[in-house]
This record gives C-alpha cells, sequence and structure tokens, in this order.
C-alpha cells in the first residue's frame, strides 16, 4: 500500500502574533477611532448639525448590502477591509487638503490618516483562519487523524443562505429592529446634546466632549459585562431589563436645565443612559449569529451567510443613524429637548413586547443552565435469562 502524504504549507513569519485573538481585537479597535469629529462651529443650527451626520449615515446604508454580498461571495474578507480603509485615508486627504486648506483644521484629519494607516498594516498583516489552511491551527497529531478520517467522512449537502432565508426569520427581524431604535437614539442626542450643554450653560466644544465622556466610558465598560450576562443568562433577560431602564433613563436627560440649577445632574443620568442602551445593543450579535447557525444546520464549520447578516446590521444601523439626526434637529428645533427625549424613550418602551416574544428564541426569560446526563445507578434493571437444565 502506498501512502498519500498532503504537502502542507509553512507557516508565515509571526504566525503566533498575526493569528491571534489579541491582535484581532486590537485592529478592530484601531478603526474605530479612525472618525473625524470637528466641533468648533457649534453655534450651528440643530437642523444643519442633524443633515450632517445623517450624510454618514446615507454612505453606511448604501455600502452595506454591496459588501455583504461581496463578503459572502470571497474566501478572504480582507480585501474590503483595505479598500475601506484606503478610501478613509483618501477622504481625510481630500477634505484637509481642499476643504480646510485655510481654516486650520488639518489636524483631526493628519491624526485621523495616521491611525487608518496604522490600521491598514494591521489588517494587511492579519491571519484569517477562514482563508488559512486549516493545517496552521492544528497539531501535527490532530493533521494525521484528521487525513485519515477525511475520505471516509461524507460531504453534506448545503443550501446557500440568501438574503430572503434571512429576512424571514422573525428573531433577525426583531433584532434589526433594536439596531435601528438604538442607532435612532444615539445619533438623535449626537447633534442635539452639544446644542443644549452650549444653550444651558454655555459649554465650549471641550465642555461638550467631557460631558459625553459620561454616557461614551460607561457605555463602553457595560457592553463587555452585559455580554458576559448574555451568555450567562441568556439574551432575553438582558434585552427587557435594559428597555425597562432606558425608558425612564432617556426622560430624565431632558429634566436638567439652566433653570433648574447646575448641569450635575445631568452626569449620573448620561450614565445610566450610556450603560441601558449598551444592554441593549449586546443582545443583538448572539442573536444575528444565532440565526445564521441555525440556517446552516448548526454547522459552526460553516459560515455561510454571516456576511449578508451583519451587512443587514450595518444597514439597521445607517437607517437609525439617518432618522435620528435629522429627527431630532427637526424635534429639538419645534417642541424642545426635554419632548424630544420623551419621544425617544417611547421607542424603548414600545420594543418590549417584541423583545419578550422574539428575543431568545422562546418565552422564557432566563435562559435555564445546561443539565449534564449522569448515569443513574441506584436503580438498574437486570435482565437473566431463564435456565432449563434437564436432568
Amino acid at each position: 500500500m502506498s501512502s498519500i502524504h498532503k504537502v502542507i504549507k509553512p507557516r508565515p513569519i509571526f504566525f503566533r502574533y498575526r493569528a491571534s485573538s489579541f491582535f484581532v481585537f486590537w485592529t478592530a479597535a484601531v478603526g474605530l477611532f479612525t472618525s473625524v469629529s470637528i466641533t468648533d462651529n457649534i453655534e450651528l443650527t440643530s437642523r444643519d448639525t442633524g443633515v450632517l451626520v445623517s450624510l454618514y449615515a446615507v454612505g453606511l446604508l448604501a455600502g452595506s448590502p454591496i459588501f455583504g454580498w461581496l463578503g459572502d461571495r470571497i474566501k478572504q474578507r480582507r480585501l474590503p477591509m483595505l479598500l475601506g480603509t484606503s478610501a478613509s485615508m483618501a477622504a481625510n486627504l481630500l477634505f484637509m487638503l481642499i476643504l480646510y486648506s485655510e481654516l486650520g483644521h488639518e489636524a483631526p484629519f493628519i491624526a485621523s490618516m495616521i491611525l487608518s494607516a496604522i490600521d491598514f498594516v494591521m489588517r494587511l498583516v492579519i491571519i484569517e483562519r477562514s482563508s488559512a489552511p486549516a493545517e496552521w491551527f492544528e497539531e501535527d497529531q490532530d493533521i494525521e487523524r484528521r487525513d485519515n478520517a477525511s475520505c471516509d467522512s461524507p460531504e453534506k449537502v448545503r443550501h446557500q443562505v440568501t438574503w430572503l432565508r434571512l429576512l424571514k426569520q422573525p428573531r433577525l427581524i426583531v433584532s434589526l429592529a433594536l439596531t435601528a431604535i438604538v442607532a435612532t437614539v444615539m445619533s438623535a442626542f449626537e447633534p442635539t446634546l452639544s446644542l443644549r450643554l452650549a444653550q444651558e450653560w454655555g459649554f465650549n466644544a471641550a465642555g461638550c466632549s467631557l460631558i459625553v465622556l459620561a454616557y461614551m466610558v460607561p457605555s463602553i465598560i457595560a457592553s463587555i459585562i452585559c455580554g458576559k450576562l448574555c451568555d450567562r443568562y441568556g439574551t432575553k433577560i438582558v434585552a427587557l431589563v435594559s428597555l425597562l431602564l432606558a425608558t425612564p433613563s432617556c426622560i430624565l436627560i431632558g429634566v436638567p436645565s439652566s433653570y433648574h440649577g447646575s448641569f450635575w445632574p445631568l452626569v449620573p443620568i448620561l450614565i445610566m443612559g450610556g450603560i441601558t442602551i449598551a444592554g441593549c445593543q449586546a443582545p443583538v450579535f448572539p442573536e444575528i449569529a444565532k440565526v445564521v447557525d441555525n440556517e446552516n444546520g448548526g454547522d459552526a464549520n460553516c459560515s455561510d451567510g454571516l456576511a449578508r447578516s451583519y451587512s443587514l446590521f450595518n444597514a439597521a444601523y445607517g437607517v437609525g443613524m439617518c432618522v435620528g439626526p435629522l429627527a431630532a434637529g427637526y424635534l429639538y428645533a419645534c417642541i424642545g429637548f426635554f419632548w424630544l427625549c420623551t419621544i425617544l424613550s417611547s421607542l424603548f418602551f414600545c420594543f418590549i413586547p417584541l423583545a419578550y416574544f422574539f428575543i431568545g428564541g422562546d418565552t422564557l426569560i432566563i435562559k435555564p443552565a445546561p443539565v449534564l446526563d449522569e448515569p443513574n445507578v441506584s436503580c438498574i434493571t437486570l435482565t437473566v435469562p431463564e435456565l432449563n437444565i434437564k436432568k
């Protein structure tokens, strides 16, 4: 008998670090800091600010289906990321040299270009498990065992996960709706909260940024905690509690004013708002991943439809980012900041029934702990055959 040995490509340089979860995490994290924010013209009206913020969401909404389709078509998803990072660097260069050549606002764009260049290099050298040979991530004995068993294992017939199949899942639709609501609320506060601080207490751009940190920093920490709670107790209980607490938090954001006193009561309210909104967003990604896993028949090695599902998430987020600033700008000018906060809080309150019936897959509020099957040795029935002995 002759044995056929598969030729294994050697691992690339610094493979251990380039394929580690730590490097992947920081590659994605660096890209979050490349967005440019200029707040010198804080005297802009709420409508103008809302229109400018919503234009970003229009681009996000337009590009999501294209890159979602492309992400499921190609094996290596590094190319769309590199194209996006290159476009970000080119846009920063264009704005810096043309629009702000005489206004002195080059510094934010230079910083963004530097971060984009770092992110570009990190994405260029990263090693994706989906496109790299599987042997790189296995030990030698695992490779032999897999090669010996591969000839006997029949191939599974897989059906392509299409847009239509994904959009037929109520669990996914509700998750996308929750994403749109969270994006609407967050983007609604982005132009109006700074204007509120400037008009009521005379804050400048630096002061507004410091106050917004009271919302952003707790939101980051709460996202990690809520993710662990989703794994431990299920997504339903996290979503319900977060929606219940987010409703009064949004209303209370509109209460403090210069007429009632200092701005300090607004700080703990913003902290609570950041925590609860992060809790509303935390169950979305596990829900999307579960829907895709069910569509693939529970096959952990198949991720067909994953890029499409995340492009739907980006599209839902883009809808919220587009609607939020526009609606908030007009409502702020027409009915004031308090009633704007009341309307935003009603979105969370009205979504509670949908979260109860669809998020988590069943009506159990808390996910039961897995029960380990233990052999019951207390009652064992033995059947002894009867022996016929002839004398």
